[in-house]
């Protein structure tokens, strides 16, 4: 089945679900929780750089689109409008100064570390090679700041368009280009350095 048409079908699951789940039935928004929340945890997860942060993040983000789902309207897909959410919440936790302190310590003591699982069809040698450019992909996404950050992540990693993540973040398509093409001259630089050691 053809891409466009899989993420049509998926969007207008997502739809009827949200629908069902504001007319007050729990199992639909448990099928939409399910859904999304792998992805969703690996974007807090990589946006938050911190465990217990991407936990309430992830937490916060189903209960308000919980309680909000009366509000979706279906214009963007689901996914985005769930993305929106979780992205605000983690900012939300930045701009908290009370814990701040707090994030600063567990960063420096224990941070949060993404292993990308190795693509199985291709031989050991290369699986190795591919796990490690995966590691130094993510250090490098590691040291941008958080604007170029999460709009490295929801482009080039989850494959939001620039439009979606245009509107996740509440900015224009403009800024996301603008930031996207920052944030990967950083990552390529990065991956010069790992390529040249």
């Amino acid at each position: 089945m053809e891409l466009e048409t899989r993420l049509a079908l998926q969007k207008a699951e997502d739809n009827d679900l949200a629908r069902r789940a504001a007319e007050g039935d729990r199992r639909a928004f448990d099928r939409l929780v399910h859904r999304w929340r792998d992805r969703l945890w690996s974007v807090a997860s990589r946006m938050c750089r911190d465990y217990d942060d991407a936990q309430d993040v992830l937490v916060g983000a189903f209960s308000r689109a919980y309680s909000r789902i009366h509000q979706f309207r279906g214009d963007a897909s689901f996914g985005t409008w769930l993305f929106r959410i979780a992205a605000n919440e983690c900012m939300g936790l930045r701009r908290s100064e009370s814990r701040k302190a707090e994030r600063l310590e567990r960063e420096t003591d224990r941070g949060i570390e993404t292993v990308e699982l190795p693509d199985l069809s291709v031989l050991p040698e290369e699986a190795a090679l591919s796990s490690d450019l995966m590691d130094a992909v993510n250090r490098a996404a590691e040291s941008l700041s958080e604007p170029f950050r999460i709009v490295f992540l929801l482009r080039d990693v989850e494959g939001f368009s620039n439009e979606e993540t245009a509107e996740i973040l509440g900015i224009s398509v403009a800024a996301v280009k603008s930031r996207l093409h920052r944030a990967r001259a950083a990552v390529r630089a990065e991956l010069e350095h790992y390529l040249a050691s």
